[in-house]
């Protein structure tokens, strides 16, 4: 069993425990908080807004805990919180702007004074992707290479086949070179 596998055991049985009473909700917290902020981080794009929402992630895993099936609890709570996300932006209806000021985006992007001037041509490459990508095309480009998830992390996350992940990886770099392209951006 491999350790992506035993964390997932693990939260599983966390979630069952809060099925009964709200004992583990921390040490569910401390075991999920981080990738679940990179998740909503990956759309939002703002620290304070990222916050907000995975408190409300956890709120609803709370309130809706009855409905957890007592397996797949990683995929469970990971959609909570993209979908928290993802009603954030319908809901404010605004664009979602990448504040490279930010020390969380500093580290995410993992930019420093010594590649500054690559801030613009990131900046310019997300704008491309997120108007050309649907949702699932941008959270799959977001996840391997943001959150550096491997095909076959991706692939358990959404139910896939790693093989088909990694294809579909591979289209969205076409798609979005291409459109970069004829754009006029140069990105390598």
């Amino acid at each position: 069993m491999s350790i992506l596998d035993d964390i997932k055991l693990n939260i599983d049985n966390l979630l069952l425990s809060l099925q009964k009473n709200n004992d583990k909700l921390e040490e569910l917290y401390d075991l999920t908080n981080k990738i679940l902020y990179r998740v909503i981080y990956s759309y939002i794009k703002n620290r304070e807004d990222s916050e907000d929402i995975l408190s409300d992630t956890y709120y609803l895993i709370c309130k809706n805990i009855k409905k957890f099936k007592g397996k797949n609890g990683f995929n469970w709570i990971y959609t909570i919180a993209k979908n928290q996300a993802l009603d954030f932006i319908k809901k404010h209806k605004k664009n979602i702007y990448i504040d490279f000021n930010d020390e969380q985006t500093i580290n995410t992007y993992q930019l420093t004074d010594k590649n500054e001037s690559n801030i613009d041509l990131v900046n310019d490459v997300l704008k491309v992707a997120k108007k050309i990508l649907k949702p699932n095309e941008l959270e799959l480009l977001l996840l391997h290479i943001l959150d550096d998830l491997t095909f076959k992390e991706i692939a358990s996350l959404t139910k896939s086949i790693e093989s088909t992940t990694r294809w579909k990886y591979n289209e969205i770099i076409k798609k979005l070179r291409q459109e970069l392209t004829e754009r006029g951006i140069s990105y390598e």
